[in-house]
């Protein structure tokens, strides 16, 4: 599974690159902290894959998937079924929010 880290994932988003930035977390986990540029679609609800889709995500679409931390495996799961559904470029956030908030970087 390919991994992204935090700043590396900052320069990109930074730089301007087409990415789906996707918060695979419950939607009370996504209202409370969330990446800059992150959309909502909980691994955990019926419908993942059709949200991920109706969001933009298509098989060509660089998705980048991120929950809380590294203890967390949502991430991981999500990227797998993204994976096997057809999805060519899937990458999980090392360390998910903590990592990105260990980095210095800001969220809203």
């Amino acid at each position: 599974m390919k991994t992204v880290t935090a700043t590396s994932l900052k320069a990109s988003l930074d730089a301007g690159e087409e990415l789906l930035l996707l918060h695979v977390l419950p939607r009370a986990s996504f209202d409370k902290k969330r990446l800059p540029g992150a959309q909502h679609a909980s691994f955990y609800d019926d419908g993942f894959l059709e949200r991920v889709e109706a969001l933009g995500g298509d098989a060509d679409a660089r998705l980048v998937v991120y929950c809380g931390s590294a203890s967390c495996n949502a991430a991981e799961r999500a990227a797998a079924a993204l994976t096997e559904a057809g999805w060519r470029t899937v990458e999980v956030l090392e360390g998910g929010i903590a990592a990105w908030e260990a980095a210095g970087l800001s969220t809203l």
